[in-house]
């Protein structure tokens, strides 16, 4: 095995014990979500009064956020294994350019340069 050989058996190590970590959170944020269904069913919608129920809503709609986030971060996770299975893990999506390794060390999933990386962030922003 070559010395890139085995860099690409490292991040792809990387990538897919990341991926475990990320879908086994998604499954307990969603088992708490379908439980915390299952008993919303059981309960009127709206108290008696102003405030009845909103640390549940709150709760509720955190880990809607959450689960969003994790089914985003699992989706970039693959598309990272896709690319180095393609020979382009370390390019660019927008730009392709190649990505800092740097950036690669510490967000092994990033599919995005820096700079293009924070162009999106702020469009995502803006809207």
């Amino acid at each position: 095995m070559g010395q890139d050989d085995e860099i690409t058996a490292e991040i792809r190590a990387k990538l897919e014990k990341q991926l475990a970590r990320l879908q086994s959170e998604l499954r307990v944020v969603e088992k708490s979500l379908d439980l915390k269904n299952r008993a919303d069913m059981a309960r009127p919608s709206f108290g008696k009064r102003v405030g009845d129920y909103t640390s549940e809503v709150i709760e509720r709609v955190s880990k809607d956020g959450s689960a969003r986030n994790l089914r985003k971060l699992i989706a970039e996770t693959e598309l990272a294994l896709d690319k180095l299975g393609d020979g382009t893990y370390g390019i660019c999506n927008d730009c392709g350019r190649p990505i800092n390794p740097e950036r690669l060390e510490a967000l092994p999933a990033a599919v995005l340069c820096i700079d293009c990386k924070r162009k999106a962030e702020h469009l995502q922003n803006k809207n």
